[in-house]
């Protein structure tokens, strides 16, 4: 049959798709899954750790808003807009 190996025919084989996880989620900061299958091709997803959003998980989450045009550029560190600083 197509898509199955293995002596008894036992073992799934797929067309993998996985570009969509990307660098940063196998960078710790998420984890590649199979996220759907249809057919022989298994597709994957990048599920994202604590902190970390976005398709690839090369996002950062504050848990407060950056205030007064600040940016939220790592877990919990916002970069200031010029003229403003904090803690």
């Amino acid at each position: 049959l197509y898509g199955f190996g293995g002596a008894w025919c036992q073992e799934a084989q797929f067309t993998e798709h996985n570009s969509a996880c990307g660098y940063y989620c196998t960078f710790d900061q998420g984890v590649c899954l199979p996220t759907s299958v249809s057919g022989v091709e298994r597709y994957w997803g990048c599920q994202c750790g604590n902190g970390y959003w976005g398709a690839s998980c090369s996002r950062f989450s504050c848990s407060q808003p950056c205030l007064h045009g600040g940016t939220c550029i790592d877990q919990e560190v916002c970069s200031c807009f010029p003229g403003f600083t904090g803690a």
